[in-house]
């Protein structure tokens, strides 16, 4: 089968993380004419049968199909990101093989619905340290490849295309060698059905998000030689199997840093909390601003309460519980508890577009991506 040209996906790969970033996203591609992927994890966004996601209550199909923000599409790419077991909401508890059943039930609504590129990751069904990961993972992924090209073909779908490999958890264990074999395994895999190759490889690349900064160890020491030398090996394989590597957990960092990942050969970004983030601290500054202390407060509870910002924290983190609501304040927009309160607050800001401030100081971040990543 004919490969796809890499070239022509996206640099920038960002996460749907509100209404506000998502518009906010659309209409800057459209402005730049720039592409843009928007991918989106299970939890955001998921299929009407898991109950949809915790973005503006989105589901798969009202996200890309019926497209009920109405974004201008043009320059975008819907996508999955970490699509795999144990990656939906309430499926911890889940058997193994129950979690891959559901995973694969969320493939195949986001096929029929139109996403361009689904991340496989079955990260979450591997024990640390098993001697025997690697091999499981490698497994795991030729598993859910091969069903979801028997559903490509059930309806007779030709362009959805695959990124491969996790940044977390158990890859973390993964030395470059083993990165190799892995590459080996699935070009060979899908050489055999005749599959197109997999087109981006994420994996653990020195970035590491916690709270709302970025805390990885070539982000703290960019002359970090252990790391610079496994990014060099990593960049030598990406580009003997003709892969675009994958820089997940671009968050926070500066444009110079950006500029470091791609001399050493980064050619995509994926970026997700930021946006979240940075959304959530223009809301508390602007009812700072006004004086809305009572609203802010209660916005404050409100995100506290969710423990969204549980698995986001620093080991003997000092965080407030301000802090804490901060981190986790994306999470609860879409609540009803949420939307009253936003409905309070407008009443009171009605000399004042509130969206369109929030939506602001998203595009200033897009912004800066822009300029990092093209140069221009």
């Amino acid at each position: 089968m004919k490969k796809i040209n890499v070239n022509t996906v996206p640099q920038l790969h960002l996460g749907p993380m509100s209404k506000n970033v998502i518009t906010a996203v659309s209409d800057f591609a459209v402005k730049k004419k720039w592409p843009i992927c928007l991918i989106a994890s299970r939890r955001q966004i998921d299929g009407e049968f898991f109950g949809g996601g915790y973005v503006y209550n989105l589901t798969t199909e009202n996200f890309s199909k019926k497209n009920i923000l109405d974004i201008n599409k043009e320059y975008i790419i819907f996508a999955r990101d970490h699509g795999g077991p144990y990656q939906g909401k309430d499926e911890d508890n889940l058997s193994e093989q129950e979690a891959i059943r559901r995973s694969l039930k969320s493939f195949e609504i986001d096929v029929v619905n139109g996403l361009k590129i689904i991340h496989i990751d079955p990260q979450k069904c591997i024990k640390k340290f098993d001697e025997k990961s690697l091999d499981k993972f490698i497994d795991l992924t030729k598993l859910l490849l091969k069903s979801c090209y028997d559903m490509l073909d059930k309806y007779n779908i030709n362009d959805v295309d695959f990124e491969v490999g996790s940044d977390e958890g158990i890859c973390m264990q993964f030395s470059s060698d083993d990165w190799k074999y892995f590459l080996g395994e699935i070009f060979n895999f899908n050489q055999n059905l005749d599959r197109k190759d997999p087109i981006s490889l994420a994996c653990p690349l020195g970035t590491k998000v916690q709270e709302i900064e970025n805390t990885g160890s070539l982000f703290l020491d960019n002359k970090n030689t252990t790391w610079l030398n496994y990014i060099e090996r990593m960049v030598q394989i990406s580009k003997d199997f003709k892969i675009k590597l994958k820089l997940h957990n671009a968050d926070y960092v500066s444009n110079s840093t950006i500029k470091m990942y791609m001399k050493l050969g980064i050619e995509q970004f994926n970026i997700a909390p930021e946006l979240g983030a940075i959304e959530t601290l223009s809301l508390v500054r602007i009812l700072k601003e006004n004086n809305l202390n009572q609203e802010l407060q209660k916005f404050y509870d409100l995100s506290l309460k969710s423990k969204k910002w549980e698995r986001w924290l620093k080991d003997n983190s000092v965080s407030t519980n301000n802090d804490k609501s901060i981190i986790s304040g994306h999470y609860i927009f879409a609540t009803n508890e949420f939307i009253s309160l936003r409905k309070q607050i407008d009443m009171k800001l009605e000399h004042i577009n509130l969206d369109k401030k929030l939506k602001l100081a998203i595009t200033n971040k897009l912004n800066s991506y822009y300029e990092a990543i093209s140069g221009k």
